[in-house]
């Protein structure tokens, strides 16, 4: 009897087509791809039916395993009609069929007999027995969005959310649908996609347990609002009137913990929301948690990734050897490249003075130079305050006396520079290329202050060094000097 290893992250479609092949093959199913390569070693299989788009590995990666330790067995890949370009691919790859997804029992038979000729017989009774589940759109969206996610197509998470929420929206005819997340330092709801829905990145924003989104955000639960008024709700939030009277929203979870909400309102028909839509949210989060997690993941290694490349950049800065204008330079370089910035510069307290200096200025005419007004000023915001600031938190504007490019400067952050918990400075970077900074640029720039303040630190040690050896040589010629005088003649 030939033996078949079924690999499908629905636990329900590899269940139901082992059912199909048992009475003829002898078949095993995992919902896992790394599972998957586990039994391929441990067992042989003359036919593997693998789904091309799953959590974690995907079918496209087993393939490549497969053929990468020439495991000899065949390999037909599950597919929907929207992975078109990844079964292409599978193909070119080595792969031997594919089957579309939602799956009919008798294709499903026909390329099994095709591979595996020797062993097929399956009764009509049988064909007709099974009935393989569809999966709904909510599904093949998201298999899409894997599939942006395989090929490197997306840009941002807002890109990729947005083009499901806009599947989504067309499913539950709803003009408004926000995903809005938990930044764990705040506490707030932050938006990071929407449809109908414009963003602003100084909010105003909801407090976990404030309004509607905030309960769910705290209680994990989901809420269906058929109608406002009835329930003594506002039908306005931040200015923005609701054309409906009609709202859900629902928890997105990942392993247990709420990250955010899925909020919709405005029904396109003018009629309330019913369970059946909120069923289909309920559903549609569930899978987009998953999904959601895999975007903050890359996010975060691609942040660690950076976090690296500066390390090394600026500790090879910093070993170096060079001179503090060298060094200084070499930052605005790595400034200009990661955080595409057109100008910097960095602040600092001149020890034993309080006053403030110029240290550096790079994108301008750079001249070292006091500075006044600092304290008062936005700069002292900035340096004095709990961590890096951007333009669109503080609605101030930098004065000539504390900068003299000020009316060069556009949108901004900055970031204090702090040495052994103290507040000596700040640098700051201006004018980004692309867009406006935002939360990954901030952080980014926080790391970076880390190393200033470490350069700072190396310059004043070496500069006092210098100072105490010079001390040092004089009074060893002072001392000289006495013993000459009170030699005997």
């Amino acid at each position: 009897m030939g033996r078949i290893l079924v690999v499908d992250d629905d636990i329900g479609v590899a269940k139901d087509i082992k059912d199909v092949l048992s009475s003829s093959y002898e078949v095993d199913f995992t919902v896992d791809g790394k599972e998957s390569l586990k039994m391929l070693m441990e067992r042989n299989y003359e036919l593997v039916l693998v789904d091309v788009i799953m959590p974690g590995i995907h079918g496209i990666d087993v393939l490549r395993e497969i053929k990468a330790k020439k495991v000899n067995t065949k390999v037909i890949m599950m597919s929907t009609p929207l992975e078109k370009i990844l079964v292409e691919k599978a193909l070119q790859m080595g792969a031997d069929d594919f089957i579309r997804k939602p799956i009919d029992v008798e294709e499903l038979l026909k390329k099994v007999r095709a591979h595996l000729p020797e062993e097929y017989e399956v009764s009509v009774e049988e064909k007709e027995a099974y009935v393989i589940p569809q999966k709904t759109d909510v599904f093949e969206v998201l298999s899409e969005l894997q599939k942006e996610f395989l090929e490197g197509k997306m840009k941002t998470e807002r890109e990729v959310l947005d083009s499901i929420l806009l599947s989504l929206s067309k499913l539950l005819m709803a003009e408004r649908i926000s995903v809005t997340l938990i930044e764990k330092e705040s506490g707030l709801l932050k938006p990071i996609a929407g449809i109908g829905v414009e963003f602003k990145d100084e909010g105003p924003f909801l407090k976990v347990g404030e309004g509607i989104a905030g309960k769910v955000a705290m209680t994990g639960e989901p809420i269906l609002v058929k109608n406002f008024e009835k329930e003594g709700l506002p039908p306005t939030r931040y200015g923005y009137k609701y054309k409906t009277p009609s709202f859900i929203c629902v928890p997105i979870k990942v392993r247990g913990e709420v990250i955010g909400v899925i909020s919709v309102n405005d029904k396109l028909s003018g009629e309330s929301f019913t369970e059946d839509d909120l069923s289909l949210l309920i559903t549609f989060s569930s899978q987009m948690a998953s999904t959601i997690d895999s975007i903050l993941s890359r996010i975060e290694m691609e942040e660690l990734t950076l976090k690296k490349r500066m390390s090394e950049k600026m500790l090879t800065l910093l070993l170096s050897g060079m001179e503090p204008s060298f060094i200084y330079k070499g930052i605005f370089d790595f400034v200009k490249e990661f955080l595409k910035s057109e100008i910097m510069w960095i602040v600092v307290e001149e020890p034993g003075t309080g006053e403030f200096l110029l240290e550096y200025a790079g994108g301008v005419d750079f001249k070292k130079c006091a500075l006044k007004g600092v304290y008062k000023g936005l700069s002292g915001k900035v340096i004095y305050g709990k961590g890096t600031v951007r333009a669109s938190e503080l609605k101030e504007s930098f004065s000539e006396s504390e900068v003299y490019f000020a009316d060069r400067i556009k949108d901004w952050m900055g970031s204090p520079i702090l040495l052994r918990g103290r507040h000596i400075g700040g640098i700051f970077v201006a004018n980004k290329r692309e867009g406006f900074y935002d939360t990954k640029d901030a952080n980014n720039l926080s790391f970076l202050a880390k190393f200033v303040a470490l350069a700072l630190k190396e310059f004043w040690l070496h500069e006092n060094l210098v100072k105490a050896l010079d001390e040092l040589t004089e009074k060893e010629l002072e001392i000289e000097e006495l013993k000459r005088k009170i030699q005997p003649v």
